[in-house]
């Protein structure tokens, strides 16, 4: 995962966008605050 953090990254996100992203495609519904958990964000 790391590695497509760093992609996202470099695309021109941030790392909490990034990360967030990353969790998107984890799972279809998310509430706000499972995505925050998920991404480690707040």
């Amino acid at each position: 995962m790391e590695e497509y953090l760093d992609k996202l990254v470099k695309s021109g996100l941030t790392e909490n966008e990034a990360k967030v992203y990353c969790c998107l495609l984890q799972k279809q519904l998310f509430t706000a605050t499972e995505i925050s958990r998920c991404a480690s964000v707040n």
